[in-house]
C-alpha cells in the first residue's frame, strides 16, 4: 500500500505519527510523512519520504501583524496535485492536522484520524480531563 501520514508539527503530534509510519513500513508500505520542515531529517532518516507542510495557516480573520497566508482553501489546493500524484491508498491525517485529509477527500481517497491523546473518560466529580486539572 501506498500511505500519506500527515501530522502537525508539534513533538506530541508526529511521534505518534512517524510510529505509525514505521510499523507501516516494517510491514512493506510506502509511506510519505506530511508535516513541518524541522522533522525533515526525522521523516527521512526513518526511511519515509517527507511531504513539507506550511508553518502556519492563517486564520480566518487573523489578528494584526499575524500573518494573511497561507489559507486553509490554498494549503489544500497545493496539496491536491500532491496527493493525486503519489497516488496512495489511504492518507491518515493527525486530528489537528486537515489540510491533508482535505485533499484527500478531493482527490476521492480513502482517508483515517489518528487521535493520539486518551479517550477522555472521567469520573463524577473529577474535572474534565482537558482543563489541566
Amino acid at each position: 500500500m501506498r500511505v500519506v501520514v500527515s501530522a502537525f508539527g508539534a513533538t506530541g503530534h508526529v511521534f505518534p505519527a512517524l510510529a505509525l509510519s514505521r510499523r507501516l513500513r516494517a510491514r512493506g508500505h510506502e509511506v510519505w510523512v506530511d508535516t513541518m520542515k524541522r522533522w525533515r531529517s526525522v521523516v527521512e532518516e526513518e526511511g519515509h519520504r517527507f511531504i513539507r507542510a506550511p508553518e502556519h495557516i492563517a486564520l480566518p480573520h487573523p489578528p494584526p501583524g499575524m500573518p494573511t497566508t497561507p489559507t486553509l482553501a490554498q494549503v489544500v489546493e497545493d496539496l491536491v496535485p500532491v496527493v493525486r500524484e503519489i497516488e496512495p491508498d489511504v492518507v491518515v491525517n493527525d486530528f489537528f492536522t486537515i489540510p491533508a485529509t482535505l485533499a484527500a477527500e478531493i482527490a476521492g481517497i480513502r482517508r483515517a484520524t489518528v487521535i493520539p491523546h486518551p479517550y477522555p473518560v472521567y469520573e463524577p466529580g473529577l474535572p474534565y480531563i482537558y482543563v489541566g486539572l
